[in-house]
C-alpha cells in the first residue's frame, strides 16, 4: 500500500503549466508524423527488396505483378471498391 501512495503521476518539480503541456503535446504530435513517414519508408523499402528478389527468382511472376501495379497506378477509377457498395450489392442479389 505504501508503494501506491508514493507514486507520483506528475513531476512536482517540473513545469506543469499550460504552455509546457502544449509544448509537450506539439512535440509528441510532430514525432507521430515522423513515425508515419518512417513506417511508410520501411514498407516501401521492403516491397522494393521483395520485388527485386522476385525478379531474380521468378521473373514471370515479378513482371505480372509489376504490370498489375502499373494498371492500378494509371487507372483513375477506384482501386478498392467501397465496402458499403459491396454489402448493398450482396443484399440486392439475394
Amino acid at each position: 500500500m505504501d508503494e501506491i501512495s508514493e507514486t507520483v503521476l506528475y513531476d512536482e518539480a517540473g513545469d506543469d503549466s499550460t504552455e509546457a503541456l502544449l509544448n509537450e503535446y506539439e512535440d509528441r504530435k510532430s514525432r507521430s508524423h515522423d513515425d508515419v513517414i518512417t513506417m511508410q519508408t520501411a514498407v516501401c523499402l521492403t516491397l522494393g527488396a521483395l520485388f527485386l528478389a522476385l525478379h531474380f527468382l521468378y521473373p514471370e511472376t515479378a513482371e505480372a505483378l509489376l504490370n498489375e501495379l502499373k494498371k492500378y497506378t494509371t487507372d483513375t477509377s477506384f482501386v478498392v471498391k467501397n465496402p458499403i457498395d459491396i454489402v448493398i450489392s450482396y443484399f440486392h442479389s439475394r
